[in-house]
C-alpha cells in the first residue's frame, strides 16, 4: 500500500467536524445592517448569516435570528449591536450594546448554550429572558422562565443563578446582584420599563453608628442570591 493510499484511509477514519450553526434572519424591520468583515449590507428576511457576522439595528430597526440546531431564538431590539458566536465554546451570540429577548426551548444533551455580554456569560437551558447592555458594559437581566446562571468574566466574582421573576444587575467589574421584579414589571413591558435600564454601580454608603444599610449586602451589589 502506498503512503498516499494509507494517508487517505486514515483520513476516512477521522470523526467528521461538527457543522457550524446556521443563523437565519427570520424577521427584519428596517433598518438593520449586516457587517461581514469590511462589507456592510442591508439585512433581508430569510437571509442566512455566518458565525462572526454582526447585526446592527437602527433606532427603529428590529431583527429575529433563529439557530434551529440549538433551539434558540433571539429577538433583537432597536439600537442594538450583536455579533454571532464567540470563541467561548457554546456562546451563540454576543450582545455588545443594546437589548434582546432570548427564547430557548429544551434541548437534549449536555452541551451548553451561552449568551455573551461584556461583563458575563449567561448560561441557560430551556428558558426565556431579556438582557440590556449599556455602552459602558453595565447590564441588567430579566428572567421570565427557567434559570440563567450569570458567570462573571472577572474570575474574582462569583456566579449567580437567577430564577423566574427576578432581575439581575452586573457589569465588567460589578458582582451580579439579583432581586424580584417590581410590581409593574412584565415580559410584555420589559423593553420600555425603566427597570431594564442598567443602573450605575452602587457607591459605598456612609457609615452611621447604630444604623444598618437598607437591603444589606444585596443592595450593595454583592448578594449571591
Amino acid at each position: 500500500m502506498s503512503l498516499v493510499t494509507l494517508f487517505c484511509s486514515l483520513l476516512l477514519l477521522l470523526p467528521e467536524a461538527p457543522a457550524p450553526w446556521r443563523y437565519v434572519l427570520e424577521k427584519v424591520v428596517p433598518r438593520v445592517e449586516v457587517v461581514r468583515g469590511q462589507a456592510k449590507t442591508a439585512a433581508a428576511a430569510g437571509e442566512a448569516l455566518l458565525p462572526g457576522d454582526e447585526l446592527r439595528t437602527g433606532w427603529r430597526g428590529r431583527a429575529t435570528v433563529v439557530v434551529a440546531e440549538r433551539a434558540a431564538r433571539f429577538e433583537i431590539a432597536p439600537s442594538t449591536h450583536v455579533r454571532l458566536q464567540e470563541e467561548v465554546p457554546g456562546a451563540l451570540i454576543v450582545l455588545q450594546r443594546g437589548a434582546l429577548r432570548a427564547l430557548f426551548d429544551a434541548l437534549l444533551g449536555h452541551e451548553e448554550r451561552l449568551v455573551a455580554t461584556p461583563g458575563a456569560l449567561l448560561a441557560v437551558r430551556g428558558t426565556r429572558f431579556a438582557v440590556r447592555v449599556d455602552p459602558s458594559g453595565e447590564a441588567v437581566l430579566a428572567v421570565f422562565a427557567g434559570t440563567v446562571e450569570v458567570r462573571p468574566r472577572d474570575q474574582a466574582l462569583s456566579p449567580v443563578g437567577v430564577g423566574p421573576g427576578e432581575l439581575c444587575h452586573f457589569g465588567p467589574r460589578r458582582a451580579p446582584a439579583r432581586r424580584p421584579f417590581p410590581p409593574t414589571f412584565s415580559e410584555e413591558r420589559w423593553e420600555r420599563h425603566r427597570e431594564m435600564r442598567a443602573a450605575p454601580a452602587a457607591s459605598p454608603a456612609p457609615s452611621h453608628p447604630g444604623k444598618t444599610t437598607p437591603g444589606g449586602p444585596r443592595a450593595a451589589g454583592r448578594g449571591r442570591g
